[in-house]
């Protein structure tokens, strides 16, 4: 079954199946293993049967009333352990040194970035990393003018042309249109672009005095007919679409956060760099370095986040589990060289 002549073709194991098999070990129960790390069963057997490959033998007998480890599963499980217990000790040893970098980091982010992304699922994380650092987060439409000074960082979608400035690319935004289950229960599902404009669409706009917005420009809402609904926040947007009362332009990682929601005609999309800007002054404080360094790794991962990958992927179920995933693996996140940019 593991043949000795394919050990030179085998994979190098990854130390991730190494904990799902821990967890599995430990659980004795695929279904108890899944719940305990968020995973899918499905997911659970995939990994360790990747491992026992890579391995090159069999770690768990499979029975009806659970399973049961091999002797080399048992031996494996101790010694994951003892790496588990090393690594909880390095890791706790890296966070205490992080723990002590104070000051404060002044953030601006877009409305609906950071009530829908940052905030509910990685301002925690990097509170436990950081706790000494007071973090001031501020909203702002993408219209206003890059302001550092007073801010260290700001996240915007448009490039900046001030040569003061440090920036870079932190990923590529994909938006499409959602509906909510409650909006295509009331009016149905529109089946292409065209239909769109028979909607009740919504738009973003900068005045209330009929001017065309920044994502106007994006979304071309007012080419496919009246949009029923104008409002200059990101955030108001999502709720209107979430509400059932629109049909709105929101970016696809929405899709993630916001499982009520369907993206509609999911091929026909818009996208915009999102980038991240800061002083040369602000990046020489700790506090400062260290959140970028936050925002490049783990909030916007854009080679393992498919939603902020330069070349658009339709949303895909898939995401879910890779969304899963991910913020646990945020929970687990040691910072690069103690808050050096890379």
């Amino acid at each position: 079954m593991y043949p000795a002549a394919g050990l030179a073709n085998r994979q190098e194991p990854n130390w991730d199946d190494y904990r799902i098999f821990a967890a599995l070990a430990k659980q004795r129960s695929f279904g108890q293993a899944a719940k305990a790390l968020r995973l899918s069963k499905p997911t659970i057997r995939r990994r360790i049967e990747s491992l026992e490959s890579s391995i090159g033998v069999p770690l768990v007998d499979r029975g009806a009333t659970g399973i049961v480890l091999t002797q080399d599963g048992k031996n494996i499980a101790d010694m994951v352990e003892a790496m588990a217990m090393i690594s909880e000790r390095t890791v706790s040893r890296v966070r205490q040194v992080d723990g002590e970098i104070s000051g404060e980091c002044k953030l601006v982010l877009g409305e609906g970035l950071a009530t829908a992304w940052f905030i509910p699922h990685f301002l925690g994380v990097f509170g436990d990393l950081y706790p000494r650092i007071v973090v001031r987060l501020g909203s702002a439409p993408d219209s206003d003018k890059i302001a550092i000074p007073p801010c260290d960082i700001q996240v915007r979608y448009a490039p900046t042309h001030d040569e003061n400035l440090m920036l870079f690319r932190a990923a590529t935004f994909h938006f499409t249109y959602f509906a909510s289950r409650k909006y295509l229960e009331r009016f149905g599902r529109p089946a292409s672009r065209d239909e769109l404009g028979h909607h009740r669409l919504a738009d973003v706009t900068t005045s209330f005095g009929g001017e065309s917005g920044i994502m106007a420009q994006y979304s071309n809402a007012t080419a496919l007919g009246r949009p029923h609904f104008y409002t200059n926040s990101g955030n108001i947007l999502l709720q209107s679409v979430m509400a059932g009362q629109v049909i709105g332009l929101l970016p696809s990682y929405t899709f993630v956060t916001a499982p009520d929601l369907v993206p509609i005609i999911p091929d026909y999309h818009f996208e915009t760099g999102l980038f991240v800007y800061f002083s040369d002054a602000a990046s020489g404080k700790k506090a400062t370095r260290v959140m970028i360094d936050f925002l490049r790794n783990v909030v916007f991962d854009k080679q393992r986040m498919p939603w902020f990958s330069e070349t658009y992927q339709p949303p895909s179920e898939s995401w879910h589990q890779t969304f899963a995933e991910l913020t646990d693996a945020a929970s687990r996140y040691i910072p690069p060289s103690n808050g050096h940019r890379k």
